[in-house]
């Protein structure tokens, strides 16, 4: 049974902070981007509204989970997965069969591509993305209790948890997209937030290379956040906003926060009329229509994310030994089951809504963190050529007009990592070594939310 929230007029301090910045770009108009579904794919940019996510919560209120005393068990912590405790690979050299040749000028067929070395690490993540498009005010996700048709049920949050979502307004009007997390027990918990949040119209449009989506993910990766939330007490049964970003009707919203609390709290991603905290009291048992994408049994299809999913990040080093002939060898990057590949990068759910993926599928918001040790041995009798290229597997007579359109640091240089079907693959990095040399590439780069799985990770030895 879901108990009705109840408003009481008390002081809620809100401690969003915002560092505005405006993205370039000039394309006023909504870009037709990697969705699975057409309604992803029109509509005006949004405009105005509130910059930066800064917002004012009003006059607070209380809200009443179902389970307001529940307590996290060890799992809805940080699930024994900070980045400082987890099981890493050693780099040791990594046994493997370069097919001969060079790369030609389509990627190489998926049955040549090797499992990724390594695995997921670090915090859980509420992921907010079905529906993806919203065509009425309320809840998009909540941890809070289950939902009358759609399953699910209270999940306390507690550590370092982080925040993802991605949606579309085609709810006819202007409308905000709320984070909001309360505390639900009988003690203060403190908490605290940072990350970062964009519309279309702060991005200039959506387009390859720039959108709300490309700019989170480089945010991300230069650590210059557009929201601040210092740690903040958060009395028992009272409620705090983190976020909030106005939307337009057609604009897209992608947003990937960082929270850390003491204590359990609930999380809720909601779309409200203004941009007061309130409101996400008022609809905090009314969810929000849309779009709601299912997955198989097993997939495909894939369905789409709501819930709470294992890992930020998937962390992997290894060693490869070049060969002294032309070759290459491919890895296999962002793969979900039913994928019909060998390996399964996505992260289990540790909470959803029953309609909802049942693992972290296209890993929107995940990072990639990836380091490879090349090696030239010193019996080698000339140097060699090492390219590392980056490669999608859509062919080019897809309707799609992303495969990947985010940033990425290449060697611990900003770099856009633009791929689409007629040009699937982007040479990353290249590297000569002699003999006895070893050189180090490394990969950071979060997963956009305009991709579309799954993608390879390639390395070609050439004569320079």
């Amino acid at each position: 049974m879901l108990l009705l929230a109840t408003v009481a007029v008390l002081s809620c301090q809100t401690a969003v902070s915002s560092n505005q910045s405006l993205p370039g770009g000039t394309d006023a108009a909504a870009g037709t981007g990697g969705y699975e579904d057409a309604d992803g794919d029109t509509g005006p940019v949004g405009g105005g509204g509130l910059g930066g996510g800064a917002g004012q919560a009003g006059s607070g209120g209380s809200i009443a989970p179902e389970d307001a005393s529940a307590e996290p068990d060890a799992n809805h912590a940080e699930d024994g997965a900070s980045e400082d405790t987890a099981a890493e690979a050693d780099g040791a050299a990594t046994t493997v069969d370069w097919a001969p040749g060079l790369l030609g000028s389509s990627p190489p067929a998926s049955s040549t591509l090797l499992p990724l070395p390594g695995e997921g690490v670090g915090p859980l993540v509420v992921t907010s993305n079905n529906p993806e498009t919203f065509t009425s005010l309320g809840y998009l996700y909540q941890t809070a209790r289950a939902s009358a048709v759609r399953g699910g049920g209270p999940f306390p949050l507690s550590g370092r948890v982080g925040v993802y979502l991605h949606h579309l307004n085609q709810s006819g009007a202007q409308r905000y997209v709320q984070v909001v997390v309360t505390n639900p027990g009988n003690d203060e918990v403190t908490v605290s937030a940072f990350g970062s949040g964009y519309n279309q119209t702060e991005t200039g449009g959506l387009g390859f290379g720039y959108g709300p989506d490309f700019q989170v993910a480089q945010d991300w990766l230069t650590g210059s956040f557009q929201t601040h939330v210092p740690p903040t007490k958060l009395a028992p049964l009272k409620p705090l906003q983190v976020f909030v970003k106005s939307l337009n009707q057609g604009a897209e919203i992608d947003a990937r926060l960082e929270l850390d609390a003491s204590g359990p709290v609930y999380c809720y991603v909601a779309a409200t009329a203004t941009s007061n905290a309130n409101d996400v009291i008022q609809l905090s048992t009314t969810e929000a229509q849309g779009n709601i994408a299912s997955p198989g049994s097993p997939p495909p299809p894939f369905g789409r994310e709501a819930g709470v999913y294992a890992h930020d990040r998937w962390r992997g080093e290894w060693t490869l030994d070049v060969p002294e002939a032309d070759a290459h060898v491919g890895f296999l990057v962002n793969t979900a089951l039913g994928s019909g590949m060998p390996q399964d990068q996505a992260f289990p759910a540790l909470a959803r809504f029953d309609d909802s993926s049942a693992e972290s599928v296209g890993n929107y918001g995940n990072v990639y963190d990836l380091t490879v040790h090349l090696r030239l041995g010193p019996q080698a009798s000339s140097e060699r050529r090492v390219r590392v290229v980056f490669a999608g597997n859509v062919p080019p007579t897809s309707p799609l007009t992303f495969q990947w359109n985010g940033p990425a640091l290449v060697d611990g240089h900003l770099t856009p990592v633009l791929i689409r079907p007629q040009a699937p693959m982007q040479e990353l990095a290249a590297y000569v070594l002699a003999p006895g040399d070893e050189r180090t590439f490394t990969f950071e780069a979060p997963v956009p939310g305009l991709t579309s799985i799954w993608q390879m990770l390639l390395f070609e030895s050439s004569t320079p």
